[in-house]
């Protein structure tokens, strides 16, 4: 590519269907996300572990739901279910809820829609009431239990009631758990204090009186549909809750494209196991999500600018008048065509300081990367005074690079 050809721009899809749009510009186009994450296994080691479970212990990294401390815990969301462990249930979203646990009583089963907890109960309690679905044809407890069903309607899950009273609620459609007799680990069932899969599934987390509203519920990573997938939205906007990630870290809006080019990629059906799910990123057939931050700006002449000019273009180092190592910086158009653009480095004078289109064969980015080995020995990783670019930054500058190195 040459200077200011912008074939790596992705251009959203407007062609009225799922797959097509692609990254726009014909075959030769080049997905700046693809240079930096093209697979899972490096969305995760470079975006999503170093700033969503960056240390055990915090965040989602052994201690909240989702883990995403290794790339199996990313593929494990596929199809998982999303808000299963929430600090409040009231904020379940309606897309989120599942069908609850059904209390097996007199014959019949009731969907469980709340979880009452007394504000001053133990733990575990000693007695909750049980909001359900309809009102329940007596109060035997010969047999009651509470069980799980899958998806496809299979049981996964049986708690017995063992040693539990069951009397009449606050209302026809509820009934009393008397706990006082019951085994802790049936107490501990029933705690919805503690909301995660190995307790009580409601089917009315929010209380809103509307249980499981949507049809199909939302998963972590539902396969093919971005839009479906929890951690995907918690990314775009705060109707879910606090957007995410809190701390950017090294995520950036080519991360973001990375995850909804992944999950878009799954085909139905999909699976933590299924070959695709590891397999390379399908960028060629992703159109830009016009909800999510541009990725194109990432790469974009004004934040190469911004960053030359604060970081680089400093007094005493790279400015017109100092020209250290007899490189000026100053971010203006001018100076790049005449210090920078495909001319020669003077530590290394076989390699120009930026090859439009190619990251690995220009010098300036070489001098700012840690991971970089192609320095010239006894030489300083840049910028020497301050603290090194962060790998945003870093990915900023080469995927501008990617895209031709544009100037305007």
């Amino acid at each position: 590519m040459g200077c200011g050809d912008q074939d790596g721009e992705i251009k959203p899809d407007d062609s009225g269907g799922s797959g097509g749009g692609g990254a726009g510009g014909g075959d030769t186009a080049v997905d700046p996300a693809a240079a930096v994450y093209p697979d899972v296994t490096t969305l995760h080691a470079l975006g999503v572990m170093r700033t969503c479970a960056l240390n055990e212990g915090v965040c989602h990294h052994a201690r909240q739901y989702p883990e995403l401390g290794a790339v199996s815990d990313m593929l494990a969301l596929v199809n998982a279910p999303c808000q299963v462990s929430p600090a409040d249930p009231s904020l379940v979203p309606e897309e989120c809820e599942r069908p609850g646990d059904k209390l097996v009583l007199g014959g019949m089963d009731l969907e469980i829609l709340r979880v009452i907890v007394p504000s001053d109960a133990p733990f575990p309690p000693v007695s909750v009431e049980l909001s359900l679905g309809a009102a329940p044809p007596s109060l035997d407890v010969m047999g009651a239990r509470i069980r799980r069903l899958d998806d496809g309607g299979a049981e996964v899950k049986s708690v017995p009631l063992d040693g539990a009273a069951v009397g009449p609620g606050s209302d026809a459609t509820s009934v009393k758990i008397e706990l006082g007799g019951a085994p802790i680990a049936l107490r501990d069932f029933l705690d919805v204090r503690v909301v995660d899969q190995d307790h009580v599934r409601m089917g009315d987390p929010n209380g809103n009186g509307i249980a499981h509203g949507t049809p199909a519920p939302w998963s972590q990573v539902h396969p093919g549909d971005p839009k479906r997938s929890y951690l995907y939205r918690r990314l775009l906007d705060d109707q879910y809750g606090p957007r995410m990630p809190l701390i950017p870290r090294t995520w950036s809006p080519l991360a973001t494209r990375a995850l909804f080019c992944w999950v878009r990629g799954l085909p139905e059906g999909a699976t933590p196991d299924s070959p695709e799910a590891l397999a390379p990123i399908d960028y060629a057939s992703c159109p830009l999500d016009p909800d999510a931050p541009d990725p194109n700006a990432t790469g974009a002449w004004s934040s190469v600018r911004t960053l030359m000019g604060s970081r680089c273009a400093t007094q005493g180092c790279h400015t017109e008048a100092a020209r250290a190592g007899g490189l000026d910086l100053t971010p203006t158009s001018a100076t790049f065509v005449k210090d920078v653009i495909s001319v020669a480095s003077t530590q290394q004078p076989s390699v120009l300081r930026v090859v439009p289109g190619q990251p690995a064969a220009s010098y300036l980015l070489c001098k700012v990367d840690p991971a970089c080995e192609s320095r010239a020995p006894m030489t300083a990783l840049m910028p020497s005074a301050g603290e090194s670019l962060t790998e945003m930054e870093i990915m900023s500058i080469r995927t501008w690079i990617l895209n031709g190195a544009p100037l305007e």
